[in-house]
């Protein structure tokens, strides 16, 4: 091999590791703009150091996130879009990433997800799958567990409050 440059041109690019996303990849999301991890890698780890934090503020499918997350980068990344929201939170829950937040801006999404699902058990169900978490029954504020780890699913409509909060932890220690 030789070292690679901090300058790209066209036959550099060629000679990377696979950076196109290929037709039958697993990787592959539908997204246009979508990026091969192996680019999105080469990109942090001459950009950033471990620990260090990457933000993608389109983030669409969530590679960014994918990349920085194994490569141990702590990243933000934001969308408007509620799908590129779940498809970049799928892809990470599939690459066990260290647990993160998704901040939702508004009620609206969990109102027409409603409106096309059906009822809240149809949702705490599909919560849990996206977690890949076993539900539990016989608890009040506890509505799955995934290996050793209770999972607490917040009401369609509502924020989840300090009551809510207080009250899963209560349940946990019993």
């Amino acid at each position: 091999g030789y070292p690679m440059e901090d300058v790209w041109n066209a036959s550099e690019i060629d000679k990377m590791d696979s950076i196109q996303i290929m037709s039958f990849s697993q990787e592959k999301t539908g997204y246009d703009t979508q990026k091969n991890v192996n680019l999105l890698q080469r990109i942090i780890k001459a950009s950033s150091n471990e620990g260090e934090i990457v933000a993608d503020f389109f983030c669409g499918s969530g590679t960014t996130g994918i990349a920085a997350e194994k490569l141990g980068r702590r990243w933000i990344m934001c969308d408007l879009g509620r799908f590129a929201i779940h498809t970049a939170r799928k892809r990470l829950l599939d690459t066990e990433a260290k647990p993160f937040v998704v901040q939702n801006l508004g009620k609206y999404e969990r109102h027409r997800w409603l409106k096309l699902n059906g009822t809240y058990k149809n949702y705490l169900s599909f919560i849990l799958a996206l977690y890949h978490a076993e539900p539990v029954q016989g608890f009040t504020y506890l509505h799955g567990k995934k290996v050793r780890t209770f999972v607490h699913v917040g009401a369609v409509d509502a924020p989840v409050t300090l009551s809510a909060i207080r009250e899963a932890l209560s349940e946990c220690k019993e």
